[in-house]
């Protein structure tokens, strides 16, 4: 099968004593690193590029860097540009005129996300993403509600047999007594599960340590395939459960994961 891509989100802020970002026009700066993607950074004017500068602090591998619950359109773009410690600033452009919104399996809704994705990590500190919405009529500037940076935990045998996108309405129905009934809506919330066979101790390693980290209450960034990704098949998520399950052979093991999307839709 395919694999699941698990990407544990870098520590980026403000405080340029640590890994840190700035950005060259906007508002909100901060909800870029908010936890919760409904806190919106506000771009700057369109027709006018808006840059998102990280500094990394040192050289770092990463793989993986996502937008999330952003407005873009059609003829919305961004770029990514990254440079080393030695050399000292953004050198090299990897990409300049990507859509930001990715593709969707159905129709599309009105927020979603981007992504850039290497098949290789790369070591870098310095990345530069440059977006751009187009000047016109009725324009306003571009949102977007979360920024990610990452390199993805990507295991040797992948997912089993057997994934399930999961999810529960979270409106409300009540059967009222003349027989009718009330309702309140509300998002649905999708998640996603799948399990995980024969993981190397390095690899198992690695899982328990975002586990740890993260617990049920801090993000990650979960793909479902990571050579074919769809708006649908990336969740912002938090873990729900980690289970192991004993095989006959007691140097086996099959781990079992839940996760649940941050937003509705």
């Amino acid at each position: 099968m395919s694999d699941v891509l698990i990407i544990e989100p870098f520590t980026i802020g403000q405080d340029m004593s640590k890994p840190f970002f700035t950005v060259s026009a906007g508002t909100g700066a901060a909800n870029l690193v908010s936890d919760d993607p409904r806190e919106l950074f506000i771009c700057g004017a369109p027709g006018n590029a808006t840059l998102i500068d990280i500094n990394l602090g040192v050289d770092t591998l990463f793989d993986t860097i996502y937008l999330g619950n952003t407005d873009a359109k059609a003829g919305d773009t961004w770029g990514l540009s990254y440079g080393t410690n030695a050399a000292g600033t953004v050198t090299t452009t990897q990409f300049f005129t990507d859509p930001i919104r990715l593709a969707s399996e159905g129709l599309a809704a009105a927020r979603g996300p981007a992504l850039f994705r290497f098949a290789v990590p790369i070591a870098r500190r310095y990345i530069r993403l440059t977006l751009f919405r187009p000047a016109g009529v009725g324009a306003v500037p571009l949102q977007v509600g979360n920024l990610v940076v990452g390199n993805a935990l990507r295991t040797t045998h992948g997912r089993e047999i057997g994934e399930v996108r999961t999810g529960f309405d979270a409106g409300v129905r009540t059967r009222l007594e003349d027989g009718g009934l009330t309702t309140v809506e509300a998002p649905f919330i999708e998640g996603f599960k799948w399990t995980f066979g024969d993981l190397s101790d390095a690899e198992l390693k690695t899982l328990l340590g975002i586990r740890k980290r993260r617990k049920t209450t801090r993000p990650i960034l979960v793909i479902e395939d990571g050579e074919a990704v769809v708006t649908e098949s990336l969740h912002y998520c938090t873990f729900i459960e980690l289970e192991a399950y004993n095989r006959l052979d007691p140097r086996k093991t099959r781990w079992a994961l839940t996760v649940e999307d941050w937003l509705g839709s």
